[in-house]
């Protein structure tokens, strides 16, 4: 387990880490989550969390997973994937313009959850952020954004189950040419939201 009035994990630039567990990753708990980002990756990074038999599970104030022109992936084949932040986003992803770099955030588990305060999936210029969950569902709760924005961004959620996506904001959110794909393959799409259930604006998908 990761405790830290910082970052949980931080990759410097053209670096690459790599945590492995017979259990669960655990990047802060329930009662003291990380005190700014939970993976902070700089570019060129690369940050794999894999749990063989748990978990992957990270709590912080800012943002879970904040990546730019880095590479993020988080596997539990047989547990889950879960993403809390209190006070920021559960994923930001971004890339610069440049075609040639790559930026992408992927999560692999039976299920994967997401709740913040902020945007529950931000991805921006060209990022991708996929969720797979090969057992039941994924879940997003955003406080008072989105719980997925795609600014000329690709974001693609799977589940065997169900999709279940709830914010106070627009829930669903494309903008400038992003992309934003649901599958539920045995169960439903669920949206649900205080204001656009879903907003599409020009160039999106």
């Amino acid at each position: 387990s990761v405790s830290s009035d910082n970052d949980g994990i931080h990759a410097s630039r053209d670096t690459a880490i790599s945590l492995t567990a017979n259990g669960s990753n655990l990047i802060g708990s329930l009662t003291k989550s990380i005190g700014k980002e939970g993976i902070d990756a700089e570019k060129n990074a690369q940050v794999t969390l894999m749990a063989e038999t748990g978990n992957n599970e990270i709590y912080s104030v800012l943002n879970g997973i904040n990546e730019k022109n880095s590479k993020i992936e988080l596997s539990a084949s047989a547990g889950s994937n879960k993403i809390i932040s209190s006070d920021g986003n559960g994923i930001f992803a971004d890339r610069d313009d440049d075609p040639e770099k790559k930026s992408s955030v992927t999560l692999t588990a039976l299920d994967n959850t997401i709740e913040s305060e902020e945007y529950g999936i931000y991805a921006l210029t060209g990022s991708e952020v996929k969720l797979d969950a090969k057992g039941t569902d994924n879940a997003i709760t955003s406080g008072n954004k989105s719980a997925i924005y795609a600014n000329k961004g690709i974001v693609a959620l799977t589940a065997k189950g169900n999709n279940s996506l709830a914010a106070e904001g627009p829930t669903i959110n494309a903008d400038q040419g992003g992309k934003i794909t649901l599958k539920a393959e045995t169960g439903n799409n669920s949206v649900s939201s205080d204001n656009d259930g879903i907003h599409a604006s020009r160039d999106t998908a």
